[in-house]
């Protein structure tokens, strides 16, 4: 008779500790989403902040493991030329010969981007969408794991 008594103690209880790990790694994966999203937002910040614009056109696209990325060339304020690639998105938001912004480090020409939405902002945009799923979803799952443990 005891081990009947004991085997539902025992399985409510794994069951218990197992919910609490789910509910903290939601609550977790939540949490450093919303910290790497902060610090992608504050780099790029930092980046704007100190760099200098350029109209660029956009020269080819090329596809990538099926994502298109556009190969942009701009002039600095010295005049010379200078060509990146931007990250790429499927389908492409530019086209051959487009004019777009271009925000570049004024030390290292090189390390240029696109001013738009789309690559500076997605990226930390979609991370913060995520977390601030997770966050509450943890944290009802603890709310609902706590209330079945009363």
């Amino acid at each position: 008779m005891e081990s009947i008594v004991k085997e539902p103690e025992a399985a409510c209880f794994l069951h218990s500790r197992n919910a609490w790990k789910f509910t903290f790694f939601l609550i977790a994966v939540g949490i450093a989403l919303l910290v790497a999203s902060a610090v992608l937002g504050i780099s790029t910040l930092r980046f704007l902040h100190n760099a200098d614009f350029s109209e660029g056109t956009v020269e080819e696209l090329e596809l990538h493991a099926r994502v298109c990325r556009p190969t942009v060339s701009f002039h600095d304020k010295q005049g010379q030329i200078h060509t990146f690639s931007e990250r790429g998105s499927n389908p492409s938001g530019f086209k051959v010969g487009q004019k777009v912004c271009v925000a570049y480090n004024p030390n290292a020409p090189s390390i240029a981007h696109i001013v738009s939405f789309e690559t500076l902002w997605i990226l930390p945009t979609v991370l913060v969408i995520i977390g601030m799923a997770f966050v509450p979803l943890g944290l009802f799952r603890m709310w609902q794991t706590r209330k079945v443990a009363i």
